[in-house]
């Protein structure tokens, strides 16, 4: 005998629907927590079972910067011409051997020879400013003396 689809809507055939379930509910709170499948598995070999949940972290490693020391080349070259030959051609000198350093990466030369250049180059300046200085005065006290003594 075939039932019908009216029989399948009685009461009585949902009485399997009222049954408990063959576990226990989840507790609420702290207690133990049911049984969840493993987070992540690890693939069988041969076997690409689409993106995984850990990615590989790629580590790359960037070298600093080279610090260029500046050279002063352009102050030294101007400090020999117009102010103090001696002085400005040492810190000439130490340009181009900074210069070279920074080329070369030996920064702890190219560091000292700059310094060593600066140093220079502002005793040059410091000097062509006084001389120049000392100069007016001579050529003031020279013209006043001479001018004075023409008139008497």
């Amino acid at each position: 005998m075939n039932p019908s689809p009216d029989d399948e809507k009685h009461p009585s055939a949902m009485t399997n629907l009222l049954q408990y379930p063959a576990q226990p509910p989840p507790s609420m709170g702290y207690g133990l927590s049911p049984p969840y499948p493993p987070y992540y598995n690890q693939p069988a070999a041969g076997v690409n079972q689409g993106p995984s949940a850990h990615v590989p972290l790629a580590v790359v490693v960037t070298e600093p910067q080279p610090a260029y020391f500046p050279d002063f080349l352009c102050y030294s070259i101007l400090t020999m011409i117009f102010c103090c030959f001696p002085f400005g051609l040492a810190a000439l000198v130490f340009s181009l051997q900074t210069r070279q350093a920074n080329l070369s990466g030996n920064y702890a030369a190219a560091r000292k020879n700059s310094s060593l250049a600066q140093t220079l180059n502002q005793i040059a300046l410091g000097l062509g400013i006084l001389s120049t200085i000392v100069c007016i005065i001579l050529m003031v006290l020279f013209f006043t003396s001479a001018f004075s003594v023409s008139l008497t």
